[in-house]
């Protein structure tokens, strides 16, 4: 499914026609978004992420995206309003994990205890 999203925007930018595989056009589209990045610089890693931070921050995401940054209790017109983010895949707390850990900077030097 995702190489037929990926495939059509990659037609539509004209990195390919529709006549190449769907696989292809795919990779062809996120080597160009990779190629896009790197030219300006953008950080592929955030800098002073922790191992120790990934559950905590997938966790927040998790209940952001889902709504439930509210309590029906502490906060009931909130707790309304909150119908969190339309997205394309629901994930698990592990799925969530395994993302926020690709952006660990694994090369840079341990932060100082001072």
């Amino acid at each position: 499914a995702v190489y037929d999203d990926l495939s059509h925007l990659a037609v539509a930018v004209g990195l390919g026609t529709e006549s190449e595989g769907k696989k292809q056009l795919a990779k062809k589209f996120i080597n160009r978004i990779r190629e896009m990045s790197a030219k300006m610089n953008m950080p592929v890693t955030v800098k002073g992420l922790k191992k120790r931070d990934i559950k905590e921050i997938a966790a927040r995401s998790l209940r952001e995206a889902h709504g439930e940054l509210f309590s029906v209790l502490t906060s009931p017109l909130a707790y309304l309003a909150d119908a969190g983010y339309p997205v394309p895949k629901y994930m698990n707390q592990a799925e969530c994990e395994t993302i926020v850990a690709k952006f660990i900077d694994y090369s840079a030097p341990p932060a100082s205890k001072l």
